[in-house]
């Protein structure tokens, strides 16, 4: 709109009269005589008055009052428009086999880095579509440069995706390994070493009931953890264990050196008498009941008597050690 049409808002009185003035009888609008103070037809009558039909002086307007009249009635009829904002993004949405197709290709670059920002907007159930196509689709060189691309999230990343990533991706990938991997053991000890309560609790505390078909990155991660870690190893272990397995006794070899809180050293005694009679001939096994009981005495009344039945039961060179602490 013009300049003009902006000072129309601003009329007189008398202005508006010589607008009105101005229209022609069969083009009255009943708006202009209220806009004037006017009734609408000008009296009680219904019909209007001679008085208040205006004189047929078309012939005598003037240019400029012309162009007035129109520019008032423009701007009069004119109808308010809605205004639409432009949506802008801050990133461009991907669909979840974008988000699949990208994150593979990155990882399996050498020496690839993931940018996990793209994970983001993700739903819980997206995100757990990605990790899975990440578990069956990533080679070892993959899983190495997620494990490189994990040391550098930073906290907000980490509690929004380690859970998933640790238990859909790396955790699977370790059971699974039949033979040892230098490429993913590194990878999770760099883990271990950015976030170690995280990879303590994601990967160590949630392996213990399952089966790995190899432990070289377990007990590479027990190792990474560090000495000072040993005696929370020990209590997670017997909180978190159902079961003692054979492939245990890596994890309990490396750390039973340790002396273990009382709660926790009760509830290891327990699980190696369950198994006294399935390992009576495993000299492993007798070797390390022995070699915690000492490291652990002296013993509740309880417990001496758990370290005798293991004797009564133990068929191997290790039987007479371990009844002499049943003793002591």
């Amino acid at each position: 709109m013009n300049k003009s049409s902006f000072e129309i808002v601003r009329l007189s009185s008398d202005s508006v009269q010589k607008i009105r003035d101005a229209l022609p009888p069969k083009n009255s609008n009943p708006a202009w005589f209220l806009i004037g103070g006017q009734p609408k037809y000008g009296g009680n009558t219904t019909e209007p008055s001679e008085v208040d039909k205006p004189a047929n002086n078309d012939s005598e307007t003037t240019s400029d009052e012309k162009q007035k009249f129109h520019e008032s009635q423009f701007f009069f009829t004119q109808v308010a428009r809605p205004i639409f904002h432009e949506k802008i993004e801050n990133a461009p949405v991907l669909i979840i086999e974008d988000v699949i197709k990208t994150s593979v290709e990155s990882l399996e670059q050498s020496n690839g880095r993931h940018d996990f920002l793209i994970f983001k907007n993700l739903s819980t159930e997206e995100l757990s579509n990605v990790a899975e196509a990440l578990k069956n689709n990533l080679s070892e060189t993959g899983l190495s440069n997620l494990c490189k691309s994990i040391t550098n999230m930073n906290t907000e990343q980490s509690l929004q995706l380690l859970p998933t990533l640790c238990s859909q991706v790396l955790l699977p990938k370790i059971i699974e390994l039949e033979k040892d991997s230098c490429l993913i053991k590194t990878g999770i000890c760099e883990c271990a070493t950015r976030f170690p309560d995280d990879i303590q609790n994601l990967i160590f505390n949630a392996s213990l009931n399952t089966d790995p078909k190899s432990t070289s990155i377990i007990i590479a991660l027990v190792q990474k953890l560090g000495i000072q870690k040993y005696s929370s190893l020990l209590s997670e272990f017997a909180n978190h264990t159902r079961e003692l397995k054979q492939w245990h006794f890596s994890i309990l070899e490396t750390i039973s050196s340790t002396a273990a809180e009382a709660n926790a050293r009760e509830k290891i005694f327990k699980m190696f008498a369950k198994k006294a009679m399935t390992f009576s001939k495993d000299k492993r096994y007798a070797l390390l009941v022995q070699t915690f009981a000492k490291t652990n005495a002296p013993f509740s009344e309880e417990e001496k008597l758990i370290l005798e039945e293991i004797a009564a039961l133990n068929q191997t060179a290790y039987k007479k050690l371990i009844e002499k602490y049943s003793r002591s």
